[in-house]
């Protein structure tokens, strides 16, 4: 995995921790087919998502040199790497039917986070 700093300014922390991930993606319910990682960038989670061909797999990125490094590395998924802020993205692509959004939400911005995902609900 590459290393990239950690910017503040857009509240980043990097899940590192795989035991931690395989935790994460393993409490995600069979009936979530289309899952939205947001701050997919160092690709901890991703890396699991992806190997389970069945879902319907969208990643959200803020910072711009990650978006690039992910449409690198997925060139699978480039219709479905989104270079965006979650608060600021349009949901209606990802509303209907079962979705699960997950993450390494960082404190700051998860209520925010959980706010904006009920007002789409």
């Amino acid at each position: 995995m590459i290393q990239f700093r950690t910017k503040k300014s857009l509240g980043q922390h990097f899940l590192q921790d795989k035991h931690i991930a395989h935790k994460i993606v393993s409490a995600l319910s069979k009936e979530h087919q289309k899952i939205v990682e947001v701050g997919a960038g160092t690709r901890v989670l991703t890396e699991l998502l992806v190997q389970q061909q069945e879902l319907e797999l969208y990643l959200v990125e803020v910072d711009l040199k990650l978006v690039s490094y992910l449409k690198q590395t997925y060139p699978l998924l480039q219709d479905r790497i989104i270079a965006s802020d979650l608060l600021k993205l349009a949901f209606a692509p990802f509303c209907c039917g079962p979705v699960a959004i997950l993450s390494n939400f960082a404190y700051n911005i998860c209520s925010q986070i959980v706010l904006q995902v009920l007002e789409h609900r």
